[in-house]
């Protein structure tokens, strides 16, 4: 699974989401994004106790540049790997609601070539 995740900073605690993503027994690829993306990567980064697992981090300057990272890395992963947008935190100041980034990640997920 590919996550992308970041938005609007609320000040929330991801210690226990980077905890659950370093428990799946898969490889998973989680692709940040402005705002806090950053601010998540560095907790998913500080679960894994310095040890190389299963869990990379990746950081992204737009949604668009998350995706098309997403979806190269879903490429090499398998026929059964997902690119996921749960962004654990809200689209303020970056789009309008959360149907604008909805519309915005299917976009970007077109121009890859692959959208199911």
């Amino acid at each position: 699974m590919a996550l992308l995740v970041g938005g609007h900073d609320r000040g929330l605690d991801y210690a226990p989401l980077a905890r659950t993503l370093h428990q799946r027994a898969t490889p998973t690829l989680v692709v940040t994004m402005p705002d806090n993306g950053p601010r998540i990567g560095a907790a998913v980064r500080a679960a894994s106790g310095g040890e190389a697992g299963q869990v990379a981090v990746v950081d992204a300057p737009s949604l668009e540049a998350a995706v098309e990272a997403a979806f190269a890395w879903a490429a090499s992963a398998g026929s059964d790997a997902v690119v996921l947008l749960s962004p654990a935190a809200p689209s303020f100041g970056r789009f309008a609601d959360y149907r604008a980034r909805s519309i915005a990640f299917a976009a970007a997920a077109g121009a890859c070539g692959t959208l199911s």
